[in-house]
């Protein structure tokens, strides 16, 4: 699984990155990749791509393995010339420990009280249990005709922190960030499975969209095999194992979809959120939304009012 991101300015760039958008998201002839940047090998980086410093004592060892990651000391970091604030980490999690957090994310978090973009047009006795409606139909063989798309496969976001509404759908995987400080020629980069994006200072102000996903490397597939050693796990890790029946419903899924887990900083050292009581936790009326996000399909930008703290996208 890939993925690809570029800069533009949306007031004078929006249609270069567009243009892009498109390109990447054709079927038919399929794109060139060759000048896509591979953070991984450094390929196609024209010597953007420069390597990043990270402090090994932010975090402990024994934090970052309690988490599923390797200690700080052995992340791979880079930034891109001409993106202050933007760090790009190749897939810093232990062997085995995103399938946990794969499962977490279709199984775990849309589970109530979490909002997810169905509660906009369902009961909430309807997406009770969206992982248990779910699973029978996507255990069903690929060769096999079967129903419309399950709760599962029509889940487009889910928010575990300050309540936050958005309407998206899944895109394929690509992508794509936009620069509001100058006009950038767009530059589309990989990510694979268990890549990071942190975005600080200036480069908070990108934005991105994925137009498509890409079959994963072999060497990439094989990390995404199944959490299923107990005794493998460090005292106090927040990890478990991941059955093989659970693991056989996210493989399938993460075949043509995408799971992206977004956590934004919108309070500044001192500050609270307000307290609210809980029905103000309740979904808006459909159409308004806070936060931003990307339509998939056109490329095009919503802005809205805030940013969540944790989004779980799927």
């Amino acid at each position: 699984m890939a993925k690809m991101a570029a800069s533009v300015v949306v007031e004078s760039g929006e249609d270069v990155f567009r243009k892009m958008f498109k390109f990447y998201k054709r079927r038919d002839p399929p794109p060139d990749l060759r000048e896509v940047t591979d953070f991984s090998s450094g390929a196609a980086s024209g010597g953007k791509i420069v390597p990043v410093k990270l402090d090994p004592a932010a975090v402990s060892d024994e934090e970052a393995a309690c988490v599923g990651l390797q200690p700080v000391r052995n992340w791979r970091a880079f930034g891109l010339q001409g993106y202050p604030g933007f760090i790009f980490i190749s897939n810093p999690f232990l062997r085995g420990s995103q399938a946990f957090w794969v499962r977490q994310c279709l199984k775990t978090y849309p589970q109530k009280p979490n909002v997810c973009n169905l509660d906009m047009h369902m009961s909430p006795s309807d997406t009770q249990d969206i992982w248990a409606r779910s699973v029978q139909a996507l255990r069903t063989p690929a060769s096999v005709k079967r129903q419309p798309k399950t709760l599962l496969e029509r889940l487009r976001w889910v928010t575990l922190g300050y309540h936050y509404n958005w309407d998206t759908k899944v895109s394929l995987q690509v992508y794509f960030r936009t620069a509001v400080f100058k006009v950038k020629t767009p530059t589309a980069m990989f990510m694979h499975s268990g890549d990071v994006m942190l975005m600080s200072g200036q480069s908070r102000l990108l934005y991105h969209a994925v137009p498509r996903i890409l079959p994963a490397l072999p060497q990439c597939a094989t990390l995404l095999e199944e959490l299923s050693c107990a005794s493998a796990l460090q005292t106090g890790s927040v990890l478990e194992p991941v059955s093989q029946e659970d693991w056989d419903v996210c493989s399938r899924y993460i075949q043509s979809s995408r799971v992206n887990v977004t956590v934004r900083q919108v309070l500044g050292p001192g500050q609270r959120f307000p307290e609210e009581p809980k029905s103000a936790l309740q979904p808006r009326d459909e159409g308004q939304t806070v936060g931003c996000h990307d339509d998939g399909n056109s490329g095009k930008r919503k802005r809205t009012c805030s940013d969540p703290v944790e989004t779980i996208e799927t």
